[in-house]
């Protein structure tokens, strides 16, 4: 951390952070069994619409696309099985889903969270790192102004 690196742990941090947070609230549920389903559908859920995502890419490029793949895809997303993740569909009529498979955001997971050291790490580990993990401006501006104004780096401290 000392080299300056330690922008490279965000978004593993944030990460784990964010799983901490998913599995404690599963923990929460009276019937666990039923929360786990509920969670392993909704990575399926993400799962199918990541493949449709990406076979529509690879069509829309002139790339051979499995048809048979996205029907059965598109079938099973309008059916049953995820009804539970729909949100209300786009202006347009496309179907939209929820973000999240508890409708609770990570800020109120951590909110939410019997342990007290969660509200304060969503403030340090999570919410504070947000420039670093999306690379926004405000992550990359001190490098940039060292860069062109080296003189104003500090010097290392000098050793004895």
């Amino acid at each position: 951390m000392s080299a300056g690196h330690w922008e490279t742990a965000t978004s593993p941090v944030r990460q784990l952070y964010e799983i901490v947070l998913n599995m404690e609230h599963l923990n929460s549920y009276h019937d666990r069994e039923l929360a786990a389903i509920k969670f392993i559908r909704f990575g399926s859920l993400q799962a199918a619409l990541a493949t449709l995502a990406n076979l529509e890419y690879e069509h829309e490029r002139g790339e051979r696309t499995q048809l048979k793949q996205v029907l059965e895809i598109r079938q099973a997303l309008e059916g049953e099985t995820y009804d539970e993740f729909r949100a209300k569909p786009r202006r347009d009529g496309s179907p939209q889903w929820r973000q999240t498979r508890c409708g609770r955001n990570i800020a109120e997971l951590a909110r939410e969270s019997t342990n007290r050291r969660h509200h304060v790490n969503y403030k340090l580990l999570y919410s504070a790192w947000s420039e670093q993990t999306h690379g926004s401006p405000g992550a990359l501006l001190p490098r940039i102004v060292d860069s062109i104004y080296p003189e104003r780096i500090d010097p290392p401290p000098q050793r004895n």
